[in-house]
């Protein structure tokens, strides 16, 4: 439910102010770690068990599936590897 003040604020803002959401800045977030973990020479199961922990997904699954396509050359090698974790 939007309440009035929502409203009202959205009228008042310049029409080309992109809506930034909190989902945008959980995915933004999880999206640097994962680029500086590569760049920091960690291995993709670390990467997605730390990312799994930190933004609280009960399932590694999840987190593959949510943001393996950080890493698009390499989706079936994850998800292999997760399989027989």
């Amino acid at each position: 439910m939007v309440s009035n003040q929502t409203i009202k604020l959205k009228k008042r803002m310049p029409a080309s102010l992109k809506i930034i959401r909190n989902h945008d800045f959980r995915h933004s977030h999880a999206a640097f770690l994962v680029s500086k973990g590569l760049r920091n020479g960690e291995g993709k199961d670390y990467i997605f068990f730390t990312l799994m922990k930190r933004l609280g997904h009960s399932s590694i699954n999840t987190t593959i599936n949510i943001y393996s396509h950080l890493f698009p050359t390499q989706q079936k090698e994850v998800a292999n590897a997760f399989d027989n974790f």
